[in-house]
C-alpha cells in the first residue's frame, strides 16, 4: 500500500515538474520576446530622438532663414549687412566738400603729403549745359569807386536727370514719277525695321529687353510705365516683340553652345522655373558656361527634365573638367570618356553653415567650417597669380589643409549617425571627396561653383517679380535672352549697347564667321559705340 501512495507521490511530482518546465520554457520565450521588443523599442526610441533633433534643426533653419542671415560670411559681416539694411542712408552719408574748397586745402598740404578730396568728379564725356552767373552791374561798383573786372572764374558741377523722353520716328518716303511716259514711279527705299511688321526700333527693344531680363522688371510693370509716358503699349504686344527678338538671336547662342563645348573647363547649375501651360509641376532651367573668366560665354537652356539627359546632351561633344554641386544628375556626364567631374567646396561648406547658424556653441560643424575657411583664405591672395603660380600655391600650402580636412572628417563619422543633419554634412564631402579636391590639378579650376551660381542668381531674382512663363516657347525666349545678357556681363559688354547692336545689325550677317565676330567677347567696343 505505502508503495503505491509513493509511486503515486512521484507520478504527480514529476507531473509538476514537467509543468514547471514547460511554464519555464513559455517565460524563456517570454523572455525572448521581451528583450526582442525592448530592442526593437529601443531603436525605435533612438530613431525618434533623431527625428526630433533633426525636426527641431529643421524648424531652426527655417527660422533662420526667415529672420535670421542667410550669408555664410562672419558675424561681423553680417552685422556691416543689417546696418547697411536698416540704415543705409546714414551708413554711407559723409560730409562732402565744395571741390573748390578742397583744391584750396591740397594745395595748403605740405610737399609729400596728399589726402583725398570729396567728391568724385564727374564723367567727362556727359552732355554738358553752362551756366554763367554774373554779378549785377550796381554790384561791380568798388568802394573807391572803380569798376571791378573778371579776373576767373570758379566752377562747380550738379549732377542732373532728363526723365524718359518718348518720340515717333515718322518715316516719308518720297515718289518720283516721269512726266513724259507717265509709267515709271519710284520711292525711296523703306526704313529699316529689326522685327518684320513691327513699329519698335532697335533701341525700343534693347530698352524692353534690358528692362525684363537685366532689371527684373516684368512686362505689366512696364505696361504701366508706359501709360504714365502717355503710350499705350500692352504687355502682348511687347512680348510678341520679345519672341520674335529670341528667334532672331538664335544663331548667336548656337555659337556661344559651340564655344562652351569647346572649352576645356566649363560649369553648370541648374534652378526650377514654372511653366503655366506644362502639366508637369516642376520645369527647369539650365545654366552652363565656359569657366575661364576671359571670353566667357554662359547659355541658359530650358528643358522639362532634371536628369542627367540635360546636361550630357547639351556637353555632348565636351572633354575637359566640369565642375558643378553634388546633383547625381551630373554623373552621367562625368562619366564618359573625357570629362574629369570638378566638384564645389561651398556646397561642402554650407552644409556645416546650416549647423553653425543654429548652434551656440561651438563644435564639430564650426571646427570643419574654420579649417575650410583657411583654403579660401589661399584662395583670396592668389586671384591675381597666373594659372602655373596658382597651382604652386595650392600644392604647398592648400594641399597639407585639405589632407587635415579629410583626416579630420573621417574621425568626425564615428561620432555621429549618418542619417543626423551633422552625418550628412560629414558624409557629404566624403563622398564627394575625389571631385572636392580635383580643383588642385589646375590653376583654372576654382574652389567652387559660385561663379556659375552668380550668373543663374539673376534668372531667380527676375523669377520672384514674373512668377511664372506661360508656354514653353516664353521659356525659350526668355532662356535666349538671358544667355546674351549674361554673356556682355561676364565679358563687361553694356547689355543695352549690345542688344541695340544686334537687332540692328545681326540679319546683316551672311555667314558663321560675321555672326562670330560678333559675339560679345569678339566685337569691338567701337563698333557698339557707334550704334
Amino acid at each position: 500500500m505505502n508503495s503505491i501512495i509513493f509511486k503515486s507521490n512521484i507520478a504527480e511530482l514529476e507531473a509538476q515538474v514537467n509543468a514547471l518546465k514547460f511554464k519555464n520554457s513559455e517565460l524563456e520565450v517570454n523572455i525572448v520576446e521581451l528583450k526582442t521588443s525592448n530592442k526593437s523599442l529601443s531603436k525605435k526610441a533612438e530613431w525618434l530622438e533623431t527625428e526630433l533633433a533633426m525636426s527641431k534643426h529643421y524648424c531652426a533653419l527655417l527660422k533662420n532663414s526667415i529672420y535670421g542671415k542667410r550669408s555664410e560670411k562672419s558675424r561681423v559681416s553680417h552685422i556691416e549687412q543689417m546696418s547697411l539694411l536698416f540704415n543705409e542712408a546714414e551708413t554711407y552719408a559723409q560730409d562732402e566738400e565744395d571741390p573748390v574748397a578742397s583744391e584750396d586745402k591740397q594745395k595748403a598740404l605740405k610737399p609729400g603729403t596728399h589726402k583725398k578730396g570729396g567728391r568724385k568728379g564727374l564723367p567727362k564725356d556727359l552732355p554738358r549745359e553752362k551756366i554763367i552767373h554774373k554779378l549785377e552791374q550796381e554790384e561791380l561798383q568798388c568802394k573807391c569807386g572803380s569798376e571791378l573786372v573778371h579776373i576767373g572764374s570758379d566752377i562747380s558741377e550738379q549732377l542732373d536727370i532728363i526723365p524718359a523722353k518718348v518720340i515717333v520716328k515718322e518715316h516719308v518716303r518720297y515718289k518720283y514719277a516721269c512726266k513724259s511716259c507717265e509709267e515709271v514711279i519710284k520711292r525711296a527705299p523703306p526704313e529699316f525695321t529689326p522685327l518684320n511688321k513691327s513699329i519698335a526700333t532697335s533701341n525700343l527693344l534693347a530698352h524692353i529687353c534690358t528692362q525684363k531680363f537685366d532689371d527684373h522688371s516684368p512686362l505689366y510693370r512696364q505696361e504701366r510705365i508706359w501709360q504714365r509716358l502717355g503710350v499705350s503699349l500692352s504687355r502682348a504686344t511687347m512680348s510678341n516683340w520679345l519672341l520674335a527678338g529670341a528667334d532672331l538671336f538664335k544663331p548667336i547662342i548656337a555659337l556661344l553652345k559651340e564655344d562652351i563645348n569647346k572649352a576645356t573647363y566649363a560649369c553648370s547649375d541648374e534652378t526650377t522655373i514654372n511653366v503655366l501651360n506644362d502639366d508637369k509641376s516642376k520645369n527647369y532651367m539650365w545654366l552652363h558656361m565656359s569657366g575661364t573668366r576671359t571670353n566667357r560665354a554662359i547659355v541658359y537652356e530650358y528643358n522639362r527634365s532634371r536628369t542627367g539627359e540635360a546636361a550630357s546632351n547639351f556637353l555632348k561633344e565636351f572633354k575637359g573638367y566640369h565642375q558643378c554641386d553634388g546633383y547625381s544628375g551630373y554623373n552621367e556626364l562625368h562619366e564618359k570618356t573625357g570629362v574629369t567631374g570638378v566638384g564645389c567646396m561651398a556646397h561642402a561648406r554650407r552644409k556645416f553653415m546650416d549647423i553653425v547658424k543654429v548652434t551656440k556653441n561651438k563644435g564639430i560643424a564650426s571646427d570643419v567650417v574654420d579649417i575650410i575657411g583657411k583654403l579660401y583664405n589661399i584662395e583670396k591672395k592668389i586671384t591675381d597669380l597666373n594659372d602655373d603660380e596658382i597651382y604652386q600655391t595650392r600644392q604647398k600650402e592648400s594641399k597639407p589643409i585639405i589632407e587635415e580636412l579629410h583626416k579630420k572628417l573621417l574621425h568626425y563619422k564615428d561620432q555621429a549617425p549618418p542619417t543626423s543633419i551633422l552625418g550628412k554634412a560629414i558624409g557629404y564631402p566624403l563622398n564627394q571627396w575625389a571631385k572636392l579636391i580635383a580643383y588642385l590639378e589646375d590653376g583654372r579650376i576654382r574652389i567652387d561653383n559660385n561663379d556659375c551660381e552668380r550668373a543663374i542668381k539673376p534668372f531667380v531674382i527676375g523669377r520672384k517679380n514674373w512668377l511664372f512663363s506661360k508656354s514653353q516657347k516664353g521659356a525659350e525666349a526668355s532662356s535666349i535672352i538671358y544667355s546674351i545678357i549674361e554673356t556682355c556681363k561676364a565679358n563687361n559688354v553694356n547689355t543695352y549697347d549690345y542688344l541695340r547692336y544686334l537687332f540692328e545689325n545681326i540679319r546683316k550677317a551672311k555667314n558663321k564667321g560675321e555672326l562670330r565676330a560678333i559675339l560679345p567677347y569678339n566685337i569691338d567696343a567701337s563698333d557698339l559705340a557707334a550704334s
